[in-house]
C-alpha cells in the first residue's frame, strides 16, 4: 500500500518549475479568460463574469476533443435551460410559494437526469440546472417580458463567447489529443492473456479508455465510426476481468473451470477483433449502429437523497429572499443556488466542503486586493488585461498539477474572478468588491446548510447499497425478469464502478468477492435460461427443486434437448452456476457459525 503523503510533499504543487506542457497550458487559460471578458465588456453585455467562468470551465478540460464536447454539452444545457426558464417567469413569479416551490422543484427534477446519465450527458444537466436558477432569479429583477427576453439573449450570448474563446484559445495553443491517448491505452490493453489477467486488475484501464472514448471520436473520424463497436468490445473486456477474478477465487470443477476459461478467452479475441479492426479498417463496422445505452452508477436512494437536498435549500433560500422584500444580496442567493444544485449531485463533496471554504476565503481575499489597491494607475484595459490573464496563466498551470487540490485552484480562480467586479466596472467601488468577498462567504454557508440539512450518506451505506443492487440485478436474471445479457452486465458494471468512486474506502476481500461471483452468475443465469425457456423451465425453478450440482446435472442430460444446441455448454453453464451458488452458501454458513 503506498504511503500518505506528507503536508510538505502534498503542496510541492505550488514550486515554480513549470514543464512546457503546463506553460502552455497556463497561456491557453489566460487567452481564454482575458480574451472572451474584454470582449463581452466591449460587445456591452451586462454580465461579462459569466462569460469568463464559462470560458474558465470549458478551458480546464485542456484536450481538443475534450474542450468541444464540453463546449457543446454547456451550450446545449444553456439552450435546454431557457424555456424553463420563461415558464418560470410567466406561470411562477408571482406568488413567492410558488415561486420558491416551482424553482426548487424543477432544479431537483433536473438533478434526476444529472445523476442517471453518462458524465458528459450529466454535466448538461448540471449546466441546465445553474442557468435555470439564474434566469429564474433574474426574472424577479426585471420590470417586462422585453427585459426578460433580453437578460436570457445575453446569457446565451455570453456563455458562447466563453465557448468561442475557448475554442481558439485551444486550437492555438498545442493542445492535449485525446486519440493519441485513446490509442495508447487500446494497444496496452491488447497485451492482456488468459494468464495475465488472472495475475493484474486491469479495469481501471478499461475504464480509462472507455472514459477517453468519446472525447477521441470527436477528434478523429475514424474513432467515431467505430466508436459504439470499441464501446461493445471494451465492455466485453472488463467482463473477461470479472469472470477471471471470480475464477480465482472459487474452487470450481475443471468443467466450470474450462467453460469460464474459454469465455474469457472469446471475449479476449472479440476484442482483439475490434482493435484490429480499428487499426486496419476505414469500413464501418456492423455493429457501428448498437449502442451500450448505459446509465451512470447511482442508486436511487442516492439520487432521492441528493435532490431532496437541492429542493429543500433552494426552496428555503428563495423562500427567505422573497419574503424578506429582496433585502439580501441576489449574488449571494444566486451563487449559493447554482453551487447548491451542481456539487449535491456529487458522492464525496463532504470532504470538499473545506476546500471549498479555503477557496472562497484565498479567492476572494486576492480579487479584492487586485480590484483596490493594484494597477489602478494604470488605463483599465490594460489593467484587465494583465490581470485577467495572469490570473488564467497561474490557474491553468497549478491546474495541471494540483491533483487533489484541484477543486481549491478552481474555485479560488471563480471567486477571485467574482470579486475583481467584472460586471460593476463602470460603478466600481470597495464596497462592490468588499461586497462580493462577502457573497462568497455567505454562498459556503448555503453549500453547508445543504450537508446539514440532509447530509451526505457515508461511503458504507453505498457500498451496501450497491452490493444490495448487484444480488437483486441477479435474482431478476435468475428469474429471467432480465432479458438481454447486455442491459445486466451494464447495471452490474455501474454498481461495481459506484464502489470503485468510493476513493480511500476498501470495501473488504469478501465484499469484492461477492461482486464478482453475482456478476459472473447473473451472466451463467441469462446465458442457461435461453436454452431453459425452450423446455419450459427457467434456473429459478431449478434451484427450487434441485440443491445439489449431481442431482441437476443428472435431470438435465435426461430432459428433451432436441431444440437445445452445444447441449454440454448448456450443462457446463448450469453446472457452473450450481458451484457458485453453493459455494456462497457455504461461505454463509461458514461465516454465520464462525
Amino acid at each position: 500500500m503506498a504511503q500518505p503523503q506528507s503536508n510538505a510533499s502534498s503542496w510541492r504543487w505550488l514550486i515554480p518549475d513549470f514543464t512546457n506542457a503546463e506553460i502552455m497550458a497556463g497561456i491557453r487559460m489566460g487567452l481564454a479568460l482575458s480574451g472572451c471578458t474584454l470582449t463581452a465588456m466591449y460587445l456591452d453585455l451586462p454580465s461579462p463574469a459569466w462569460a469568463t467562468t464559462t470560458a474558465l470551465l470549458v478551458t480546464l478540460i485542456g484536450s481538443y476533443g475534450g474542450v468541444i464536447d464540453r463546449g457543446i454539452s454547456r451550450l446545449k444545457g444553456t439552450i435546454l435551460a431557457v424555456p424553463l426558464g420563461i415558464f418560470a417567469y410567466n406561470y411562477l413569479i408571482n406568488d413567492p410559494w410558488l415561486f420558491s416551490f416551482g424553482v426548487a422543484f424543477i432544479t431537483a427534477a433536473l438533478i434526476l437526469p444529472s445523476l442517471l446519465r453518462k458524465n458528459n450527458e450529466r454535466y448538461i444537466f448540471n449546466v441546465t440546472c445553474s442557468t435555470f436558477v439564474l434566469i429564474a432569479i433574474n426574472g424577479l429583477l426585471v420590470t417586462s417580458s422585453q427585459d426578460m427576453l433580453q437578460t436570457i439573449s445575453n446569457r446565451v450570448s455570453e456563455v458562447g463567447l466563453g465557448i468561442l474563446f475557448s475554442f481558439i484559445a485551444t486550437m492555438g495553443t498545442k493542445p492535449n489529443y485525446e486519440v493519441k491517448k485513446l490509442y495508447a491505452q487500446l494497444e496496452k490493453l491488447t497485451q492482456i492473456t488468459k494468464d495475465s489477467i488472472k495475475q493484474e486488475r486491469y479495469q481501471l484501464d478499461i475504464l480509462k479508455a472507455l472514459e477517453t472514448l468519446g472525447p477521441a471520436s470527436i477528434e478523429s473520424i475514424k474513432i467515431g465510426f467505430h466508436a459504439n463497436n470499441l464501446e461493445l468490445a471494451l465492455s466485453k473486456l472488463l467482463l473477461a476481468a470479472e469472470l477471471s477474478d471470480t475464477t480465482n477465487t472459487v474452487s470450481l470443477s475443471p468443467q466450470s473451470q474450462s467453460l469460464l476459461d474459454d469465455k474469457v478467452a472469446a471475449l479476449l479475441k472479440d476484442y482483439r477483433f475490434a482493435y484490429k479492426l480499428l487499426m486496419s479498417s476505414r469500413k464501418i463496422p456492423k455493429t457501428s449502429k448498437r449502442r451500450l445505452k448505459s446509465l451512470t452508477p447511482t442508486n436511487w436512494q442516492i439520487v432521492a437523497i441528493a435532490a431532496s437536498r437541492v429542493f429543500w435549500v433552494i426552496f428555503l433560500s428563495l423562500l427567505y429572499w422573497y419574503l424578506s422584500g429582496f433585502q439580501s444580496a441576489p449574488a449571494a442567493l444566486l451563487l449559493g443556488c447554482i453551487f447548491i444544485s451542481i456539487f449535491s449531485t456529487q458522492i464525496g463533496f463532504t470532504k470538499q466542503l473545506k476546500k471549498f471554504l479555503i477557496a472562497a476565503v484565498l479567492g476572494s481575499s486576492l480579487g479584492f486586493m487586485f480590484a483596490n489597491h493594484l494597477f489602478l494607475a494604470i488605463p483599465i484595459w490594460q489593467w484587465l488585461f494583465m490581470i485577467l490573464f495572469g490570473a488564467g496563466f497561474v490557474s491553468g498551470v497549478l491546474l495541471t498539477r494540483a491533483g487533489p487540490q484541484t477543486p481549491i485552484i478552481l474555485f479560488g480562480t471563480v471567486f477571485f474572478l467574482s470579486a475583481l467586479g467584472l460586471n460593476n466596472l463602470a460603478i466600481f467601488d470597495p464596497i462592490t468588491s468588499f461586497n462580493n468577498a462577502l457573497v462568497h462567504l455567505i454562498t459556503a454557508l448555503q453549500l453547508w446548510l445543504g450537508f446539514m440539512l440532509i447530509p451526505e450518506p457515508s461511503q458504507e451505506y453505498i457500498a451496501r447499497l450497491s452490493i444490495k443492487s448487484i444480488k437483486k440485478n441477479t435474482i431478476k436474471a435468475v428469474h429471467y425478469k432480465i432479458a438481454k445479457p447486455s442491459k445486466y452486465f451494464v447495471v452490474q458494471m455501474q454498481r461495481r464502478l459506484q464502489i470503485s468512486q468510493l476513493k480511500g474506502f476498501d470495501i473488504g476481500r469478501e465484499r469484492k468477492q461477492q461482486c464478482n461471483i453475482e456478476t459472473t452468475k447473473g451472466i451463467l443465469a441469462l446465458r442457461a435460461n435461453e436454452k431453459l425457456v425452450e423446455v419450459g423451465l427457467n434456473l429459478a425453478s431449478l434451484l427450487d427443486q434441485f440443491d445439489s450440482t449431481e442431482k441437476v446435472r443428472h435431470f438435465l442430460k435426461e430432459l428433451d434437448t432436441t431444440k437445445i444446441d452445444d447441449v454440454d455448454v448448456f450443462v457446463a453453464t448450469v453446472t457452473c452456476f450450481y458451484e457458485l451458488q453453493l459455494w456462497q452458501q457455504q461461505q454463509t454458513v461458514t461465516e454465520s457459525t464462525g
